[in-house]
């Protein structure tokens, strides 16, 4: 499910230090190195304005945020992707391999959807010259499990919004939950968008995994969309991998 972008075109520059001004520098070296018109990718103008050394090492390139991407005066080329939100990872992923020719993305803080995006893209650490290429969910294996089965039967095109898609996400997580087989909500949803879950599905996944944790009574609860030995089953799998 993920972007069939190469991984010479998807850098990164690791938070590691916190050292703000060096990431710009990095990131904006790569950028003019790249081919076609570029662009940086900001969650709000603000973080553009506000930045002297982006807005000094990049002077008078295009910027779009999630809001203005449509009316950006940019239509396509190499972007540099400043300390992303989940939904700006998300967009990058629907965009990659056709808008985007080639993306490089700076880091914010350690907020695990980052790397884990950027480990299933396997984007290319500038600052070491290698690929990431593994991500290690902090997910208990019967969690991973059940959740790689919730990806091959939902549409992922209606964002489990859709009365069955929503039934089969919360239906796995409740029933998860009730099995003792408790999750962080931050790393589900990590692993979740690394693994092509679209923005829309990581927003519900985190507010149906909340609710599951909390336990809330939802709605479409006396209605059954998966198996009765389906916790079962995610289990003996789990332990098949162990």
């Amino acid at each position: 499910m993920t972007s069939g972008l190469r991984a010479a075109d998807l850098a990164f520059v690791p938070w590691a230090d916190g050292d703000v001004e060096r990431h710009v520098a990095t990131g904006a070296a790569w950028l003019r190195e790249q081919l076609g018109r570029p662009a940086v990718f900001v969650p709000q103008k603000s973080n553009y304005e506000n930045n002297p050394a982006l807005e000094r090492a990049l002077p008078g390139v295009p910027v779009v945020t999630g809001r203005t991407w449509h009316q950006a005066d940019w239509r396509g080329g190499p972007l540099l992707v400043c300390w992303p939100t989940e939904s700006m990872l998300g967009l990058l992923s629907q965009r990659l391999g056709g808008t985007v020719t080639a993306a490089c993305v700076l880091e914010w803080g350690d907020a695990p959807y980052q790397r884990a995006w950027l480990a299933a893209h396997h984007a290319t650490d500038l600052t070491a010259g290698m690929p990431l290429t593994s991500y290690d969910a902090d997910l208990p294996s019967v969690v991973v499990v059940a959740m790689r089965h919730l990806a091959s039967l939902v549409n992922h095109a209606n964002g489990l919004a859709g009365h069955t898609d929503k039934g089969l996400a919360i239906e796995t997580l409740t029933t998860l939950v009730r099995g003792g087989h408790r999750f962080d909500v931050d790393q589900l949803c990590a692993w979740a968008l690394a693994q092509g879950f679209t923005t829309s599905e990581t927003e519900r996944l985190r507010d149906y995994g909340t609710k599951a944790l909390a336990g809330h009574r939802f709605r479409d609860g006396r209605e059954h969309f998966l198996h009765s030995e389906s916790l079962d089953r995610w289990t003996a799998e789990a332990n098949s991998m162990s």
